[in-house]
């Protein structure tokens, strides 16, 4: 079941107790100077009995603005922000008023997900790596934001993650060609703590390159493999261009790599204006691979099988490998077949990942309602142990803190033990990098 932001937020506030909601009943300042609610009158016993508080405004033109709370005045049931909102708050505008501000309560819940994690994770069945292949992220299905796939640089136009257009897997890059070639690359040899071995070794080697794309417009799309020699002379090799129809074709060039090789970029060029659907590549390595880098998102790999070729949709018969296993290179995870593999095999990677971090009221996890429970307690935990560390406060109230703190854990870690998800059946436990 799907839980969102709001819903857990809304979990978070009932638990903890501190955090009430209100609607305005008169427009504050036009400049935004003041929010006036006859809720908050009802609530209090003094003037700034809201003073160093914080109100978070939910609905109407300011919605998201946050502001700690300077003064508060009984007779007029009116709150005077330290900062002014961005425009007048009308009548009728639902806020929150908390002791702590309002978007800590996020990050408690994002911390929770991290504690709960790996009892609680996403699972992934990653199906578009390719045995043998050169290019990272040659299936545009690991991004880095909605608008930057991993190992790629956006170099000109607009790319987009799309979840509509794609041949293989679950997105590809959609590309709005802009004022500069080529609209997008991948240059390995950026990322020296990495693999540039395998990338310098192609010195004096001839490769092919395919990819998948489609356009409704013929002479728009195509790619380019860019070599730069030990002298600084730059040579640039161009495929055809797609035909145009709206259809996915299968693109391709071939490059002779000079015998000198300071850098490599593999390019897919999108004319200024034009729009292009990219998905799933393949060049092969004239030498064997063993290590391939994982998907950002997946952070443990329980079962790896090969399929049938790259370009084939439907992933076919499966062979389970088992000299498969994960290994640390500087800050990425990579899996390492110890055997190699026979170019152009699809790879499928069965493990899971951590939860990425929640930030829109519409973002959400898909875990049962127990486990939903268990986040919301890890970020209670989390709150009370952020109040025992504010300001100065006798010993028993911080002592009181940490002890609601300790509770709100224990409960979690309760719940988690009855309700963490499978656990996907490790692969192998004798790495040497220490990865799992």
């Amino acid at each position: 079941m799907a839980y969102t932001l709001s819903e857990l937020r809304a979990e978070l506030k009932l638990t903890v107790g501190d955090v009430w909601e209100g609607t305005t009943t008169s427009p504050g300042g036009a400049d935004g100077s003041s929010l006036i609610s006859t809720y908050l009158s009802a609530r209090a016993l003094s003037d700034d009995a809201y003073k160093y508080q914080w109100v978070l405004i939910t609905s109407g033109s300011c919605v998201g603005e946050e502001r700690l709370i300077s003064s508060f005045t009984r007779s007029t049931s009116t709150i005077t922000p330290a900062q002014n909102f961005s425009s007048q708050i009308s009548s009728g505008v639902t806020f929150e008023i908390s002791r702590i501000r309002p978007s800590l309560l996020t990050r408690f819940i994002n911390q929770a997900l991290r504690d709960c994690y790996p009892q609680l994770h996403v699972p992934y069945d990653h199906r578009g790596m390719v045995a043998g292949g050169l290019v990272y992220n040659d299936d545009f299905e690991d991004w880095a934001t909605t608008s930057s796939p991993e190992w790629w640089t956006v170099n000109a136009g607009t790319v987009t993650r799309d979840s509509a257009g794609f041949m293989q897997g679950g997105y590809c890059a959609r590309i709005l060609g802009g004022a500069l070639n080529p609209a997008v690359y991948f240059s390995p040899m950026e990322y020296s703590l990495y693999h540039d071995a395998r990338f310098v070794n192609l010195a004096g080697k001839t490769i092919t390159w395919y990819k998948y794309a489609k356009t409704s417009t013929a002479n728009s799309v195509r790619l380019g493999i860019i070599c730069v020699n030990g002298s600084g002379v730059t040579t640039s090799t161009y495929g055809d261009y797609h035909t145009g129809g709206g259809a996915y074709e299968r693109l391709s060039v071939t490059a002779a790599i000079p015998s000198t090789l300071a850098s490599i970029s593999f390019a897919v060029d999108v004319k200024s204006g034009d729009t292009a659907y990219v998905d799933s590549g393949y060049c092969e390595s004239p030498f064997t691979l063993y290590e391939y880098p994982l998907p950002s998102y997946m952070d443990f790999v329980g079962q790896v099988f090969t399929g049938t070729s790259w370009d084939n949709p439907n992933y076919g018969a499966q062979t389970r490998l088992f000299n498969a296993h994960v290994i640390n290179r500087g800050d990425r995870k990579w899996l390492r077949i110890d055997s190699g593999l026979s170019g152009g095999q699809r790879l499928r990677i069965v493990g899971y990942g951590p939860f990425a971090d929640l930030s829109s009221n519409g973002d959400s996890i898909n875990v049962s309602a127990k486990q939903a429970e268990a986040v919301v307690e890890k970020a209670a935990a989390r709150y009370f142990a952020y109040l025992a560390g504010l300001g100065a406060m006798s010993a028993k109230d911080r002592a009181d803190l940490l002890a609601m703190a300790r509770a709100h854990a224990a409960d979690a870690n309760s719940i988690l033990e009855r309700n963490q998800m499978a656990i996907p059946f490790q692969i192998n436990l004798a790495d040497d990098s220490g990865d799992y």
